[in-house]
């Protein structure tokens, strides 16, 4: 199968040769796309979880400088 996260809540995915697209495909595509990182999930999926409850300037953590980067 296949994942593609469009940005938002817009993606598609075909796990299992199944169709899917929109909001159920953007949990199947985040949830692989966690599940294939070598590190750094929890940071990852919590900027996320935050980043869909809050405005974009709050869900910005700002761990790392953006000099630094």
């Amino acid at each position: 199968g296949f994942t593609v996260d469009l940005g938002g809540i817009q993606a598609a995915a075909n796990p299992l040769h199944i169709p899917l697209s929109g909001p159920l495909a953007s949990v199947v595509t985040r949830g692989y796309h966690l599940a294939a990182m070598p590190g750094n999930r929890v940071r990852v999926a919590a900027d996320w979880l935050l980043d869909a409850v809050l405005p974009r300037q709050a869900a910005q953590l700002g761990l790392v400088r953006s000099w630094s980067v």
